[in-house]
């Protein structure tokens, strides 16, 4: 299992799931070769990265709503020299 996690640094995390859960991850764990806490490890790392790509997502989409109005008049402007005239 690949791990993106550089730091060296650890600490001890006590979870509670549901009991099907933590069996389907011991399925998995024995098949791939590594422990629960590999597994954890790496689907907590997936979900933040999944989080932060939301999160620019959601400021990129909401700058270009905002900025709308001025993309519109500047391309408007530029259509002339582009040789778009209508």
């Amino acid at each position: 299992m690949e791990n993106s996690i550089t730091t060296n640094s650890k600490s001890r995390l006590n979870l509670v799931m549901p009991a099907d859960l933590n069996e389907e991850m011991k399925t998995w764990a024995d098949k791939l070769q590594v422990t629960i806490s590999d597994i954890v490890r790496q689907a907590v790392c997936d979900y933040l990265r999944k989080l932060e790509n939301d999160r620019i997502e959601r400021e990129l989409r909401e700058g270009y709503i905002a900025n709308y109005d001025y993309y519109k008049r500047e391309s408007e402007a530029w259509k002339y020299a582009d040789g778009i005239e209508s």
